[in-house]
């Protein structure tokens, strides 16, 4: 689907970047606004890993170990 499309599209520019991407809200402290993406791609396609993987960085740089460990449990 169309919403499937554009989660893999905004994923695959984040894997071919992640330090830039995550470097951009590391640089800026902005740790909401990269969870909520990720949020965003998740609820789009909650059976790509890479979403859960991404956001589970995110949790645990800003040391918020309970969400990181949630994301440990998904697909």
């Amino acid at each position: 689907s169309f919403i499937d499309l554009f989660a893999i599209m905004i994923l695959k520019r984040i894997q071919l970047a992640p330090d830039k991407y995550f470097g951009y809200y590391n640089k800026v402290r902005q740790y909401p606004k990269a969870i909520n993406d990720l949020n965003k791609i998740v609820v789009m396609n909650q059976f790509m890993p890479e979403s859960y993987y991404l956001r589970r960085k995110v949790y645990v740089e800003i040391n918020d170990i309970n969400n990181a460990f949630k994301d440990f449990s998904k697909p």
